[in-house]
């Protein structure tokens, strides 16, 4: 073992042993270069390898990309399960629907003139306390249609065409994660 260059029965100086068996001899307190290549590794020294049976291996053979299927477990265990995630989906695609037609109400069937008092309906009484409520700046069915421009009808297609790509990509993961259920 090595003792900083002091031996039993040594001098202490390591003047006297200038081997590299590496027993602290021929340095003092440090090593010289000589002990550096000793921990080198040997060129003919046999590497000892683990070789994993393929029996062992064979139940994650049918995962193509296990970082992106492990990613998915992790999304699984962290959103609480397919019910909560697929819930969750829904809800969105449900409350994209709701802001379209919403909007859609707001640009095309709400007379603002009327709201923000520019001009009266027809049948209304001009008076200082009459107060113009929401019911009486909203349009007819027939108005409200002829209020929609061809840059509202393009902005509910556009849309329409982004919702579909989110409920197939909704439909999409709700298979991946059934396929994380099952793993579970």
């Amino acid at each position: 073992p090595f003792t900083g260059g002091l031996e039993e029965g040594g001098d202490g100086g390591g003047q006297g042993s200038s081997s590299n068996s590496g027993c602290g001899g021929g340095g003092g307190a440090f090593m010289d270069e000589e002990r550096d290549e000793d921990l080198s590794p040997d060129a003919h020294t046999s590497m000892v390898f683990h070789v994993v049976p393929k029996s062992s291996k064979s139940r994650w053979n049918h995962i193509e990309d296990l970082d992106s299927f492990f990613t998915r477990v992790y999304q699984y265990h962290q959103n609480h399960g397919l019910l909560c995630m697929m819930l969750q989906q829904a809800f969105e695609l449900a409350q994209f629907i709701f802001i379209m037609v919403f909007t859609s109400f707001l640009v095309a069937c709400v007379d603002y003139d009327i709201l923000f008092r520019n001009k009266f309906p027809s049948d209304f009484n001009y008076n200082q306390t009459d107060k113009i409520t929401l019911p009486d700046a909203i349009r007819t069915h027939a108005q409200c249609m002829e209020h929609f421009s061809w840059q509202l009808v393009v902005t509910i297609f556009a849309a329409s065409v982004f919702w579909l790509m989110r409920f197939g990509h909704a439909c999409y993961t709700f298979f991946q994660f059934w396929e994380i259920k099952q793993f579970f």
